[in-house]
């Protein structure tokens, strides 16, 4: 102590030793999440790959740091443009893993269950999707029935708990690896949902 009580250096700083816990700085606020076009509409469609602007662990979370289908966008989601041959078909999410996830901007238009059905390919078996509203499940996981393979789109449907009226942030999360997701649409009664499975982005 006499050391340290007739040093420079050492006597200005000997707080330290006592510091029992290091102060991290805080970034909460950092990085902002925001829509990437628009806020989607619930009841209405929500397109996949326009899911929020944010980033790895903010909007999305992606096992790896790049896009394997090298479509539309340039960070780590997987988008695929659905037909190599015709991009004005639009994109889809595909190469997911379980555990992945996307958000989205919604305002939900009125407080209700919602019916939905979701534009799918998945050429394995074992697929499945889970939605969450503000962190919270509103389904239980839904299983992705197994197509021809990749390329092959079909139908799938499914329920919600009920949703409250206002702004949310609508999470998509992967319960089943390889599926490929190009679209889910929300409404009050199946009579509402699309029967033809062609969406056309705007």
């Amino acid at each position: 102590d006499d050391v340290v009580n007739n040093a420079g250096i050492e006597k200005a700083f000997r707080y330290i030793r006592d510091i029992k816990e290091i102060p991290l700085a805080d970034f909460n606020g950092a990085v902002t999440q925001e829509p990437y076009k628009a806020i989607f509409s619930v009841p209405g469609f929500v397109q996949l790959e326009d899911y929020d602007m944010g980033g790895q662990s903010v909007s999305f979370y992606d096992k790896d740091f790049v896009n394997e289908g090298g479509a539309y966008r340039e960070d780590g989601v997987d988008i695929v443009q659905i037909d190599s041959a015709d991009a004005s078909k639009g994109y889809a999410i595909g190469y997911t893993q379980a555990g992945e996830w996307l958000e989205y901007s919604v305002n939900v238009v009125t407080t209700s269950k919602f019916v939905f059905r979701a534009s799918v390919a998945d050429g394995l078996e074992g697929g499945g999707i889970r939605l969450f509203i503000d962190g919270k499940a509103v389904t239980d996981t839904v299983a992705v029935p197994q197509t021809e393979d990749w390329n092959t789109y079909t139908l799938m449907d499914g329920e919600t708990s009920e949703i409250e009226k206002g702004d949310h942030v609508l999470r998509v999360q992967f319960t089943g690896s390889y599926v490929n997701l190009d679209w889910i649409q929300f409404a009050l009664t199946k009579e509402e949902l699309n029967t033809t499975g062609i969406r056309k982005v705007p």
